[in-house]
């Protein structure tokens, strides 16, 4: 649910509801009429009932019961049904993975009439769920994936900088010294090395293992300003990780970190596959630049 439905400043509450489970899925009439009663609970609410998500993730990753929102994000799909005026739109919304949220999916909406029985809404509501499996099929990881592979506590240490920068022949994550704010500031010899095709799970590894040095204990390095083919800038505090893209300048030739909203947030909570997967796409992503 969320506070003033399709606005900008929709922001997610702690309302909710469980529609079937595993075992026995919900009819379209059950999950039909679970949405509308969602529906005529929501609006512009009070402000105690704002979800501010805990250490262990989203209202909606524990009633899953996954570990941490990023766990969502990789795992899971997202539709959203609103009423504006006399119209009850159904949409897929898209994954971006690990730390990037859901966005829209860019097909059209599904539109019914408010009056519209139970089972239609919930048959509108599932064939929208498969659209969005479908357009998040290339970030999405299987169901329980995480199971195994999650430290059960933080995995991503309370502070630290550092840049991963992707080339040819693999990944090379380098603690930056003096770098707060977005800024990437000096090489370090503090470095860390990931072959081109290393799993999620070992590319956040390198990232973690960089991360959390203090710049007291870091000497400066050398390495090439303007090498590799794409780099990332990851900064570390006690809420988790942003991971920032980075482009080269066209004034200095070299790696530069321009202000830039595109960016990626993963609670303290992450899993090590998250972390290698969020910085993955981030470094595969073609960011416009103003």
């Amino acid at each position: 649910m969320a506070f003033f439905a399709d606005h900008p400043g929709a922001t997610t509450s702690r309302i909710h509801a469980v529609a079937g489970d595993v075992a026995a899925p919900p009819t379209d009439e059950e999950l039909g009429a679970t949405v509308m009663d969602m529906l005529r609970r929501s609006g512009v609410l009070d402000a105690s009932l704002i979800d501010q998500g805990s250490p262990t993730g989203s209202v909606m990753a524990r009633t899953l019961g996954l570990p941490s929102h990023s766990g969502l994000e990789a795992e899971c799909v997202n539709v959203t049904v609103s009423l504006p005026r006399d119209r009850l739109l159904v949409r897929a919304r898209r994954s971006q993975g690990p730390g990037g949220g859901f966005v829209g999916s860019g097909l059209p909406a599904r539109e019914l009439d408010p009056d519209s029985p139970a089972a239609v809404v919930g048959a509108a509501v599932r064939e929208a769920t498969m659209e969005a499996l479908t357009v998040s099929a290339s970030v999405l990881r299987p169901a329980g994936s995480w199971k195994g592979a999650h430290p059960g506590g933080p995995s991503i240490p309370g502070g630290g900088v550092v840049t991963v920068r992707r080339a040819p022949e693999g990944w090379t994550v380098t603690a930056r010294i003096g770098a707060r704010g977005s800024e990437s500031a000096t090489a370090s010899t503090s470095v860390a090395q990931a072959p081109s095709d290393a799993s999620f799970e070992d590319l956040g590894r390198a990232v973690t293992q960089v991360l959390g040095q203090k710049d007291e204990d870091l000497r400066p390095g050398d390495e090439d300003p303007a090498g590799g083919e794409r780099q990332v800038l990851v900064e570390a505090d006690e809420d988790g990780l942003t991971i920032y893209p980075q482009a080269i300048s066209g004034d200095t030739g070299i790696w530069d970190v321009p202000a830039h909203p595109d960016l990626r947030e993963l609670p303290r909570q992450a899993s090590l596959t998250d972390v290698g997967q969020a910085v993955s796409l981030m470094a595969d992503e073609q960011t416009e630049w103003g």
